[in-house]
């Protein structure tokens, strides 16, 4: 089972293997109207929603999932779920292929170019308006198919695709499950309680207006991982949530790089450690200075910080354990042992004072050695 975000547009792509020898993957699989079909929550097994369009002349900016495109000529948009290469390459503007796209808001017009709410204008050039093409699945010459699931069938908890060979004469059917996660409603949660829209005003780097009510109620310490297309994600504490004039206000300990607008979704997590695994799958988290100082002042510098006595056992926190152990440590030089007396002894970083010692005794070939004292 594959995890995919819920409610985002994703591309897969997935090897057909050949009927005549199911050891080898089917160069260039045969692909008909209905063979691959998706079903999820809210509907039966349905023809996948994704349009694909072939491209040429993809620049350096690359097309993001949930951008929008917009035709230079016809000025239709749609939104980005994923592309595949066939040739050529991005960085050198040479880019072809295949790209996938949901909410296509008209009939584009061959040859013309792309502008990206992210990209900026001219990302690529579509060579034909968008069609629901089987054809366009496979990637020729590979093995492979590519399998476009929509932000609106990943709205789901799970989801599955059903891939037959209707004409039963070339690759071998199968099944395609994927479990969607970072949601409330997700099939895996991962710890997140609340997944809203941000509103248009009233943002500040300290204060999360949402859109709507979310779906549980934010608690301080609590956590949000705020995500926007083409952005950097950013992340917060909660201090406090208020309702207060019908509005729906998050109060973050610390200041974010930037204040939100209407594009940004805010996800709530009451883990730290689930929302830190989401920040981290993102590969790029932005921080402000506040939130950089107070990671070095609350985290890194407790660990550190020299103690003055080991931890009392049931009372101090592993934290404390780990500061001891590390200041222990640091304050061990040497040790030597002398043979005749049997006698062990760990030296302070002078090496001058012994701080600890330890007794061996040997009987036959065993040698036992007592604490350090």
């Amino acid at each position: 089972m594959q995890e995919i975000l819920y409610g985002q547009g994703y591309l897969d792509l997935k090897p057909v293997l050949s009927q005549a020898d199911t050891k080898l993957l089917q160069t260039t699989p045969t692909l008909a109207a209905g063979d691959f079909k998706l079903r999820n929550a809210s509907q039966a097994f349905t023809n996948i929603a994704a349009v694909a369009g072939a491209f040429t002349s993809g620049g350096t900016a690359i097309p993001l999932v949930g951008e929008t495109l917009t035709g230079a000529t016809s000025t239709f948009t749609a939104i980005v779920v994923g592309f595949f290469l066939t040739s050529g390459s991005w960085g050198a503007g040479t880019a072809a292929g295949t790209l996938f796209v949901e909410q296509a808001s008209g009939a584009f017009t061959p040859g013309e170019n792309l502008n990206g709410s992210v990209g900026g204008a001219n990302i690529l050039t579509l060579t034909a308006d968008f069609v629901a093409q089987p054809t366009a699945l496979a990637q020729t010459g590979s093995g492979g198919a590519a399998m476009p699931i929509t932000s609106g069938e990943a709205t789901t908890d799970r989801l599955w695709i059903a891939r037959v060979d209707a004409a039963d004469a070339e690759w071998c059917s199968d099944w395609l499950e994927y479990i969607t996660t970072d949601h409330p409603s997700a099939g895996k949660p991962n710890e997140c309680i609340a997944s809203v829209a941000a509103h248009a005003s009233s943002q500040t780097a300290t204060n999360v207006r949402l859109n709507a009510a979310p779906q549980a109620t934010p608690i301080a310490g609590f956590f949000v991982v705020c995500t926007a297309v083409g952005s950097a994600p950013m992340f917060g504490v909660i201090e406090s949530y208020s309702t207060a004039g019908g509005q729906y206000n998050i109060t973050l300990y610390d200041g974010m790089p930037a204040a939100l607008t209407s594009a940004w979704t805010v996800a709530v997590y009451g883990d730290a450690a689930a929302a830190a695994a989401r920040i981290v799958a993102t590969e790029n988290i932005d921080l402000s200075a506040t939130q950089k100082t107070s990671v070095r002042d609350n985290a890194l510098l407790k660990v550190v910080a020299v103690p003055t006595t080991p931890p009392a056992l049931g009372t101090d926190t592993v934290e404390a354990l780990l500061a001891w152990l590390l200041h222990v440590r640091g304050q061990l030089a040497k040790k030597d042992m002398n043979e005749v007396t049997g006698v062990e002894q760990v030296y302070d970083q002078a090496g001058s004072a012994a701080i600890a010692s330890a007794t061996h005794s040997k009987s036959g070939n065993t040698t036992t050695v007592n604490k350090l004292a």
